[in-house]
């Protein structure tokens, strides 16, 4: 069961600021997955929303709350906030000579500069949603997530089926074997590449998988592909039982 609470904020800096423990205000454990972080932010606005808390501050204390949901929901600003808080906690020390390059930023002082920006965005955002009924906002925290939801289960379908287009479309068995004759290829290509066998002749082997994928430059999708090599490999399997049945010389 997640235990919800709000804490004070904390006595870290950032360019001289005060910044908020995001995770002790929506009481969540610093590795908390996004559903918990979600759960605790429905629960702390129904507590917490001016519509139903009418306490001195409680408008304050809702923003608070949005501003922490803002940040650690999103993966990017959540990385930055642990990043800060993991240099606040190490006293300041070798961090800020760091190369954050790779990152985009020349300097830690930029990548603190960027953050303090998200965090108005943030706080904006969460100006916003105090503004928003109750009910309003807690159809829309659902609504997002069953998007995603819908947004996942798509993106699967058309990695298995392949695109709309293709998923409407019937292919005739010479297009199967076609398809399933690429599958083989594929196949085998991958078998060499692990016994190191024909490591040269599997190098492009980015350009077979789209080849094996697509069809007339069109996406076929995972199920697709399977399921034309294996028809292509059980029909060619009895082909060749056939002939050897046919001309054995020992039968």
């Amino acid at each position: 069961m997640l235990k919800i609470s709000v804490y004070a904020h904390s006595t870290a800096k950032l360019g001289g600021e005060l910044v908020e423990d995001y995770y002790k205000i929506l009481g969540v454990p610093y590795n908390a997955s996004a559903d918990d972080i979600k759960s605790a932010y429905r629960t702390l606005a129904k507590r917490w929303h001016p519509d139903v808390c009418k306490e001195p501050g409680a408008h304050e204390q809702f923003v608070k709350i949005g501003e922490a949901y803002e940040i650690l929901s999103n993966p990017r600003t959540r990385l930055e906030y642990d990043q800060i808080r993991a240099y606040e906690q190490s006293g300041y020390a070798g961090y800020a000579g760091q190369s954050y390059s790779s990152q985009g930023y020349s300097t830690y002082s930029e990548k603190a500069e960027n953050f303090s920006q998200a965090q108005q965005t943030a706080r904006q955002q969460a100006e916003a949603n105090a503004r928003k009924p109750l009910e309003e906002l807690l159809e829309l925290l659902m609504a997002v997530g069953s998007l995603a939801v819908a947004a996942g289960v798509a993106a699967g379908r058309v990695a298995w089926k392949g695109e709309p287009a293709v998923q409407e479309e019937r292919y005739s068995f010479g297009t199967r074997m076609a398809i399933g004759f690429k599958g083989s290829l594929l196949l085998l290509v991958i078998i060499l590449s692990f016994t190191g066998v024909a490591i040269p002749l599997t190098l492009p082997i980015g350009f077979i998988v789209y080849k094996s994928l697509t069809h007339n430059r069109r996406f076929i999708g995972i199920g697709t592909l399977l399921g034309s090599t294996i028809l292509f490999l059980f029909i060619t399997a009895l082909v060749i039982l056939l002939l050897f049945a046919m001309f054995n010389p020992f039968s």
